[in-house]
């Protein structure tokens, strides 16, 4: 390890000095474990230096920094942007360019740098500043936080009417489909990425320009969701959209979409999307950009997405974003990455847009299967990248199943009411909220923001003693959930029962379109002057007289002795 003048060990001495390679594209398994173990260490870098703001102008990054006063002799220093294809802990080749230079003395420096390279906007991109002598890193990434007039549009932040929500609303949503009796307030649409957008031609899409490069989009694919987000505006009802990546395979097995991370195992259903290459990188913004300048106008011609959930599941990702065996540190190295890129993006259009992560109920018992993580180690670490290139405003996507997922009699879970806890579900989701109203998870001194978006109650059968025990979960969750203010929606899933595709469980509200089960009525009026009498036949089920019989927990930290019930 080399050492340099601030006196200590510098990880980053070594990733800058001297000729360097832009990282593999595929890497060996030690090179990914050295990759992970430099990342948490650079995580726990003091840098002398910060970066305070970056404000984008209508054609200029303006970059105010503090400067240390601790150095013996006046430096210069030097901005320059980490290209968002090279992880935090690549080195820079040919990518490196100075942007602005200044010289080091106590107090303030700001760089004023122009916005755009050629036809790419820089605004979506992350900077970091150089000791122009030694080429040292001297302080973290960071990235735009402060917009001009004039360069977001003007939208309202949206507010929404309840947290009673739906997961999985189709493409060509007609208005008078039935899933609008259930007088939701919030849904999901899942997009997968690369299926409206390619690099390359495909026969029947429409050629489309992004920064100066072509691209194909499936126009007709677009119009159907256009269709949903049309109803659903019309409906007040608030869109999260949930970003996919398919892994469509050439007959060799390798990947037949640039938008497919090259590490991703063919065993995946969806994948982390290629932040490797710089191709990769713009394709995924190019479809970014798409949806937000579609889906997030002034007129709202298109409706309005208005939450953006990355990816499904991501404690499981070997499932659900696969990026190949990696160490957790590695994963989370990208997936912050892909969350920048579309925060970044999408906040050029709307000033609103949130960007949430997608975890399951799993929190300190590790899903079974390859290539996952603890969620609660996720979490912290996702939140310490976060904080550590200046933070921003994400939120956490939560999956909470009832454990096992196959018994709908939720209240019997076995869970426990403090930190350390295997599972959240809804018999103690309030661990959950408790866990993230702790201080070193706020942004700007406010809680993160939450929202349940993929849990159900299976009912085995169509029995009517299973769809009752059924709707008696469905009320026994959304009872003890609407006790708890900072859960902004909870998405119900499934519409439709599925066994096919959903392991054999039955957690749909109807059987198939026009048969419905118990549940239907009982979430159709949750929430509305019907509910007393839709919920009277279920709480003796429950074992309770009323809502009163299902009150919170208090939920204890993680050293202290736990609380079962």
């Amino acid at each position: 390890m080399v050492q340099c003048r601030l006196g200590v060990a510098c990880l980053l001495c070594i990733l800058w000095c001297g000729a360097a390679q832009t990282q593999d594209v595929v890497t060996s398994h030690v090179e990914r474990e050295k990759e992970s173990n430099a990342y948490l260490a650079l995580l726990d870098q003091k840098f002398p230096h910060r970066i305070d703001e970056i404000r984008v102008t209508t054609d200029r990054l303006i970059v105010s920094a503090t400067i240390g006063g601790n150095r013996d002799e006046m430096q210069s220093v030097g901005l320059v942007e980490r290209p968002m294809f090279l992880s935090r802990t690549a080195r820079m080749g040919d990518e490196f360019k100075l942007e602005a230079s200044g010289k080091h003395a106590p107090g303030l420096v700001i760089f004023d740098i122009k916005r755009f390279d050629g036809l790419r906007d820089r605004a979506t991109s992350r900077f970091e500043m150089v000791d122009l002598e030694t080429k040292e890193v001297v302080s973290s990434c960071s990235y735009v936080t402060a917009y001009d007039s004039g360069v977001q549009r003007l939208l309202e932040k949206t507010v929404s009417r309840g947290i009673k929500g739906i997961g999985a609303m189709p493409p060509g949503l007609h208005p008078q489909d039935e899933l609008l009796q259930l007088d939701v307030q919030h849904a999901t649409v899942n997009v997968v990425l690369n299926s409206i957008i390619s690099d390359q031609e495909v026969v029947g899409w429409t050629s489309w320009e992004f920064e100066g490069k072509q691209f194909w989009i499936n126009e007709a694919l677009l119009v159907q969701y256009d269709q949903t987000m049309r109803v659903l505006f019309s409906e007040k009802i608030v869109v999260s959209l949930i970003l996919l990546v398919g892994n469509p395979r050439d007959p060799d097995g390798s990947p037949a979409s640039t938008m497919v991370h090259p590490e991703a195992l063919s065993s995946g259903i969806f994948v982390m999307p290629n932040l490797v290459t710089p191709e990769g990188v713009s394709l995924y913004r190019a479809s970014i950009a798409l949806l937000a300048d579609r889906y997030c106008g002034e007129d709202h011609l298109n409706g309005r997405i208005t939450n953006w959930i990355l990816h499904n599941e991501v404690d499981q990702a070997g499932t659900w974003t696969n990026m190949g065996e990696q160490p957790m540190a590695r994963f989370v190295e990208t997936y912050q990455r892909s969350a920048r890129i579309v925060h970044q993006t999408v906040r050029l259009f709307d000033p609103h847009a949130r960007v949430f992560i997608s975890l399951t109920h799993h929190w300190t018992k590790q899903s079974p299967g390859a290539q996952t993580y603890v969620v609660r180690e996720l979490l912290d670490l996702f939140n310490k990248a976060a904080k550590s290139e200046g933070d921003f405003e994400w939120g956490v996507a939560y999956h909470p199943y009832p454990e096992p997922m196959t018994r709908p009699e939720v209240w019997k879970d076995e869970v426990t009411y403090d930190f350390n806890t295997k599972y959240i579900t809804p018999k103690n989701i309030e661990v959950l909220t408790a866990y993230l109203a702790q201080e070193r998870f706020e942004f700007n001194g406010q809680p993160r923001a939450i929202m349940l978006t993929e849990q159900g109650i299976d009912s085995k059968t169509l029995s009517n003693e299973n769809q009752s025990l059924q709707a008696a979960g469905v009320l026994y969750t959304m009872t003890r959930v609407r006790q708890l203010p900072v859960i902004e929606a909870f998405h119900y899933h499934g519409h439709t029962d599925a066994p096919g595709v959903e392991g054999g469980l039955r957690i749909g509200l109807r059987a198939e379109p026009h048969v419905f089960k118990k549940a239907w009525g009982l979430y159709r009026d949750w929430g509305t002057e019907r509910e007393a009498e839709a919920s009277s036949g279920y709480w003796s089920l429950l074992g309770v007289e009323g809502a009163e019989g299902l009150g919170l927990e208090t939920v204890l930290e993680a050293n202290s002795s736990p609380s079962t019930k």
